[in-house]
């Protein structure tokens, strides 16, 4: 399969960024826009934000004990039970 057939991932697919940034009180529009950026980006789905250096930090780079990692995981249930797809698999 040849480049041409990806499918590039949309800003939407972002959720794990969405629900990050509700969670910080990041304002909407912002939110928005990062996720535009990680896809612009190409960056993985499981992208958070951005750190100093401009790198896109991961929910899988998050330590075992990180307060966001309960929360996603309840997220992402609620998303399974709603016949949504997951925010992660």
């Amino acid at each position: 399969m040849s480049d041409s057939n990806v499918v590039p991932n949309k800003p939407e697919d972002y959720k794990l960024l969405d629900l990050w940034h509700r969670s910080t009180g990041s304002f909407a529009y912002y939110i928005t826009n990062l996720q535009r950026e990680a896809a612009l980006d190409n960056a993985p789905l499981s992208s958070l934000y951005r750190n100093n250096d401009n790198e896109w930090i991961t929910f899988d780079s998050l330590p075992e004990d990180h307060w966001f990692r309960e929360q996603a995981m309840l997220a992402n249930k609620a998303a399974i039970e709603r016949n949504e797809k997951p925010l992660f698999s």
